[in-house]
C-alpha cells in the first residue's frame, strides 16, 4: 500500500472517529457498495413505450379532528413530491395527478362516489389508481396529555391498473417517527414530518430504494 493511500485511509478514519463512529467499521464505509432494495410491493410499469407512469391517489381519511384536517390533500402532495424525487433519474418517472384535478373531477361528476378507484383514475388519464384508506394517524403518545409526540400513521392500500381495472398490488403500510417533547415542535410541523414519512414508505412499496441507514445517519 503506497503512502498516499495510507494517509488517505488514516484521514478518513479520523473523520469517522470524530463523528462518533467506530473506526473499526471503516472498511464498511470504503467497500459497502450500493445497498439498494427492490420495490417492497410491486414496481409500476410504463404503458407501452411511455417513459413515465401517471398515478391517481385517492385518500379515504376520517374527519372531525385537528389531526385529520386536510390530511387527504397533504398526503397526495407529499407522495407526489416523494415519487417525483425518487424516480427522477429512473425509468419510468412517476407523476401523480394533482389534487386540484381530482377536486374538479369530483365537482363536475356528482356520482363520483359510486365509481371505482380504477374508473376515476382512468377518467383522469392515470395509468394506476392508488386507493389509500387511513386506519390510524396519531401525533401524541397516549397518556401524556399531549405533552409528548409519538407519531404513527397506518393505512390499507390497494393499487389498480386503470386500463382493465385489475388489482396491481395490495398492502398495509406503517409509518412511525421518533418521540419528542411537544413543547419543542409545533404540531403542524410534526404532522408534516409524519406525513412525509408515510409518503416515503409508500414510495418504497413501488420504487427501488436505498436501505442503508448508517450512511444516511452520518450524512
Amino acid at each position: 500500500m503506497n503512502r498516499t493511500l495510507q494517509f488517505g485511509i488514516l484521514t478518513l478514519a479520523l473523520v469517522v472517529g470524530s463523528l462518533g463512529c467506530n473506526p473499526a467499521s471503516l472498511g464498511y464505509f470504503l467497500f459497502r457498495g450500493d445497498q439498494k432494495a427492490p420495490a417492497e410491493a410491486k414496481a409500476f410499469e410504463p404503458v407501452k413505450d411511455k417513459r413515465e407512469v401517471t398515478v391517481a391517489i385517492l385518500v379515504n381519511a376520517p374527519a372531525g379532528t385537528l389531526e385529520f384536517a386536510g390530511l387527504d390533500r397533504d398526503i397526495v402532495a407529499a407522495t407526489s413530491r416523494t415519487f417525483g424525487e425518487m424516480s427522477r433519474d429512473k425509468k419510468p418517472a412517476i407523476k401523480v395527478i394533482e389534487p386540484s384535478r381530482l377536486d374538479r373531477f369530483k365537482a363536475q361528476n356528482a356520482g363520483w362516489r359510486t365509481m371505482s378507484a380504477a374508473d376515476i383514475g382512468k377518467e383522469l388519464g392515470a395509468d394506476y389508481a392508488m386507493e389509500l384508506t387511513i386506519t390510524g394517524f396519531d401525533l401524541y403518545e397516549k397518556g401524556t396529555g399531549r405533552l409528548m409526540y409519538m407519531g404513527r400513521a397506518t393505512a390499507d392500500v390497494v393499487v389498480y391498473e386503470t386500463a382493465d381495472g385489475k388489482e396491481h398490488s395490495r398492502y398495509f403500510v406503517e409509518a412511525p417517527i421518533e418521540s419528542r417533547p411537544a413543547d419543542g415542535t409545533p404540531a403542524a410541523q410534526y404532522k408534516a414530518l409524519l406525513i412525509q414519512r408515510l409518503a416515503l414508505r409508500l414510495a418504497w412499496k413501488h420504487i427501488p430504494h436505498v436501505t442503508d441507514q448508517r450512511i444516511s445517519a452520518v450524512q
